[in-house]
């Protein structure tokens, strides 16, 4: 996928800004998430409520079918700490998920 400023990726996730592309493919971006409540695109921030908060994107050269594959390895050589887990995949990213209450993972760079 060749990802560019204001792509929505994902149902309700849009492109703001990208970032450098790390040495192991992976890049980071800032992201907007739609807020059904307001009907507005909102920001991904950090903690603080103002500055954005960068996401790591798997590489793009990754399809959906590749990226679940890649995942499933890691998981299955994964450390798990607290509520969450990283494990490397065969091409060398390591990732973390959580475990609870979400499950979802995502790249380290």
């Amino acid at each position: 996928m060749n990802l560019r400023h204001g792509q929505v990726i994902v149902n309700n996730v849009k492109i703001e800004h990208l970032h450098s592309v790390s040495s192991n493919g992976v890049r980071t971006a800032d992201i907007s998430v739609f807020d059904q409540n307001t009907n507005q695109w909102k920001l991904k921030v950090k903690r603080d409520g103002i500055t954005s908060q960068e996401t790591t994107l798997f590489p793009e050269s990754w399809l959906k079918s590749r990226i679940i594959v890649e995942v499933d390895i890691a998981y299955r050589n994964k450390i798990v700490t607290g509520r969450y887990w990283e494990g490397t995949t065969s091409s060398g990213v390591k990732v973390r998920g959580f475990l609870y209450p979400n499950t979802t993972v995502y790249p380290l760079q």
